[in-house]
């Protein structure tokens, strides 16, 4: 190593050293009482964790039993029924043995309430619940504030329920999920029990052959935080009171993804992780900081060998998606499935997705209206967007189309997508 790399070295071991004071300074630093994050978890008693509600429910009906769900779905459900299972959290993570038996378990009369922002896809596609074809059943809105009542007389309250997402001392615009109720199909015979800012659907029961599922999308509402006030509680507690008297099984398990799922039969619904040995060292503070230090030392000793020996990077161009390379994925879908109307519906869906996520308008409705703001967002042609979505409407009135007709269409999506801004 040369001379004139020395300053640079004597650079770096100040830097080191000034981020491990640093780092040393943080730690000595008050950290926040609470964890903010979103868990649901029925044993912690952080704000957006489960404790005070599975307190109040395993009281609910003194008679019955209330029990913890560790394992999966399909061990742990009982045969008999008359039962309710009960899912509070921000997603559903089910193998697809769990799903049947889910289902089994409302088929034989049963009840499943579920308070979670969407419908899992297993639920919304055996109930055959939507009739819009390239929207999804739930749907959302951004602010920091929601009012929630309920559609029944006795129920309704009067102001409404006044929920918040809060983070420390702020409160914060959340994404409030609800249920598109025109979007239902009506042979499913949903019964609507809530809603939210006065015209947004966010509680039904669906009937599954002798049972039914309770769908709630609002499961900010039974956190820790939020029962904290009086009028929340009141709200939990009308909406438990449309399930029937029973035993419940609250599920912990689901909450898990299921690649991080513990293996072990005692900590089931916990993550692998939290007993690993890393876990260890990051707990013990000395082994923490010597952690750190061995990873910086490491980074400092890549960079310079990175620095002596590595070779140029070649510039790659990136791949290209083609006509001729969709056509030939076409014809090997095509082979296994044959249905390019149902190809063209998926192809919809996603299209329409993009366009919420990246220019934050609603999809409800697609009039001239959306065509007009969705132009303005995008600077596309108002003519080409408008012969984009004809395009579909034709394919969607027919039984079914050509590959060719699918292949127009994709290529009318994949010229919107080279153009908007």
């Amino acid at each position: 190593m040369g001379k004139n790399n020395i300053p640079i070295i004597i650079f770096l071991i100040i830097l080191l050293g000034l981020g491990v004071g640093i780092y040393f300074w943080y730690s000595n630093v008050e950290k926040p009482k609470h964890s903010w994050y979103e868990t649901y978890k029925n044993d912690k008693k952080e704000p957006y964790d489960t404790y005070v509600i599975a307190e109040m429910l395993e009281k609910y009906f003194p008679a019955k039993k209330f029990n913890v769900i560790r394992r999966p779905l399909h061990e742990s459900l009982p045969r008999n029924t008359g039962n309710n299972y009960i899912f509070i959290g921000s997603g559903m993570f089910l193998d697809s043995l769990s799903e049947l038996k889910l289902l089994d378990y409302v088929d034989r009369g049963n009840n499943v309430f579920l308070s979670i922002p969407s419908i899992p896809y297993i639920i919304e596609d055996t109930l055959n619940l939507s009739i819009c074809e390239y929207y999804y059943l739930t749907n959302n809105y951004s602010d920091s504030l929601a009012h929630l009542n309920f559609y029944q007389p006795d129920f309704k309250s009067n102001p409404s329920y006044e929920f918040a997402y809060r983070n420390l001392n702020d409160t914060l615009e959340y994404s409030w999920s609800y249920i598109m109720d025109t979007c239902i199909n009506p042979e499913a015979q949903p019964v609507f029990y809530a809603y939210m800012n006065d015209t947004l659907t966010n509680y039904m029961r669906i009937s599954f052959g002798k049972g039914y599922f309770y769908i709630h999308t609002t499961p900010l509402a039974f956190t820790n935080f939020q029962l904290m006030n009086k009028r929340s509680l009141e709200y939990a507690e009308k909406v438990f009171s449309y399930l029937p008297e029973g035993d419940i099984y609250w599920d912990e398990f689901s909450k898990i993804p299921i690649e991080y799922k513990s293996e072990d039969t005692n900590q089931g619904g916990e993550l692998k992780w939290e007993k690993s040995p890393l876990y260890f060292i990051l707990s013990q503070p000395a082994l923490k900081t010597a952690w750190y230090l061995i990873l910086a030392l490491v980074l400092l000793f890549i960079l310079f060998r990175a620095k002596r020996r590595q070779r140029a990077i070649p510039v790659l161009i990136p791949n290209t998606n083609t006509s001729l390379e969709f056509a030939e994925t076409i014809g090997r879908i095509y082979y296994l499935q044959n249905d390019h109307k149902k190809l063209a519906s998926q192809k919809m869906k996603l299209f329409l997705e993009g366009i919420r996520n990246r220019y934050n308008i609603a999809t409800n409705t697609i009039d001239d209206a959306f065509i007009l703001k969705l132009a303005q967002k995008s600077q596309v042609p108002h003519k080409e967007l408008e012969r984009l979505f004809e395009n579909y409407k034709e394919i969607e009135n027919q039984k079914s189309i050509n590959e060719e007709s699918l292949i127009i269409f994709n290529q009318s999506i994949d010229n919107f997508y080279s153009k908007a801004k």
